[in-house]
C-alpha cells in the first residue's frame, strides 16, 4: 500500500500484485483488408512487484483506466495485421499474437504483465460471414473430392500392379512348361540315339562273328522281323543289295 499527500490531507491508493481481471467493452476495429469487426476480449494481469513505486508516481489513481485504453489500442493495432478470412480460420493464433503484443505494451508502459488472455468472440458482418462459411463448405468439398481421387488412384494402381504380377507368373509358368517339354524331347531323342547306336554296334559285331556279307545280314534281319511280328500282316520291299 502506498500513501500520497494532498492539500486536503492524506489519500490512500492500493496497488495489489495479485492477478486482476479486466473485461473490455466490445472493441470495434478494422482488419487488414479494411473490413470492420467487433471483438470481445477478457484478460487477467498483475503489476510487477518491484515497479509499484513507479506505477504510483506515474499513474496514481488513473492506472486502471489507462491500462484499459492501452489494451484497446494494442488489440486494435494487432487486428490490422490480419485479413477478415484470417479471423475466421486462424482465430487461435490471432488471439496468441494479441496476448503477446498486449503483454509487451503493459510491461514497457504500465509495469504490468498479462497472465491470461481470451479472444471470446468475433463479430463479422453477416453477409461476409455467410460468404466465408460457404467458401469453407466449398473448400471442404474440394478436399473430399481430391481425397477420393487419390483413393481411386491407389486402387487403380493396385489393380495394375496385380495384373502385372499375374502376367509375369503366367509367362514364367509358360517358360517352365516349355523348358520341361524341351528337356523331355531332348531326353527321348538321346535315348533313341543311344539305342540305335547300340543296335548298330551289335549288328556289326554279329556280322563279323558270323562272317556275313551285307546281303546276308539284311536277309537275316528281314527274317527276324517276319518271325517277331505277332499279326503276320506286313509288307516288305525287298531290294537286291550288292554284297
Amino acid at each position: 500500500m502506498n500513501r500520497a499527500s494532498t492539500s486536503s490531507g492524506w489519500a490512500t491508493t492500493s496497488f495489489r500484485t495479485s492477478q486482476r481481471q479486466a473485461t473490455l467493452p466490445q472493441i470495434s476495429c478494422r482488419t487488414k483488408d479494411g473490413l470492420q469487426l467487433k471483438l470481445e476480449i477478457s484478460f487477467q494481469y498483475r503489476v510487477l512487484k518491484d515497479q509499484i513505486f513507479n506505477i504510483y508516481t506515474t499513474y496514481a489513481d488513473e492506472m486502471k483506466n489507462i491500462l484499459l485504453r492501452v489494451a484497446i489500442d494494442s488489440i486494435s493495432d494487432t487486428s490490422t495485421l490480419y485479413t477478415s478470412y484470417d479471423f475466421f480460420t486462424t482465430r487461435e493464433s490471432i488471439g496468441q499474437k494479441m496476448k503477446e503484443d498486449l503483454n509487451t505494451r503493459l510491461t514497457n508502459d504500465l509495469y504490468s504483465e498479462v497472465v491470461f488472455f481470451q479472444l471470446r468472440s468475433i463479430d463479422l458482418p453477416n453477409d461476409y460471414e455467410n460468404a466465408i462459411q460457404q467458401t469453407e463448405v466449398t473448400k471442404q468439398g474440394i478436399l473430399q473430392a481430391e481425397a477420393q481421387r487419390n483413393k481411386n488412384k491407389v486402387v487403380q494402381d493396385t489393380y495394375v500392379e496385380s495384373a502385372r504380377i499375374g502376367k509375369n507368373i503366367t509367362i514364367n509358368q509358360a517358360y517352365g512348361k516349355g523348358d520341361a517339354l524341351q528337356l523331355r524331347t531332348n531326353a527321348t531323342a538321346g535315348t533313341f540315339m543311344n539305342v540305335t547306336q547300340s543296335q548298330a554296334q551289335a549288328y556289326a559285331q554279329m556280322k563279323t562273328d558270323l562272317g556275313f556279307a551285307n546281303t546276308d545280314l539284311i536277309s537275316y534281319l528281314q527274317l527276324s522281323l517276319i518271325q517277331n511280328n505277332p499279326t503276320g500282316n506286313m509288307v516288305l520291299a525287298l531290294n537286291k543289295a550288292k554284297a
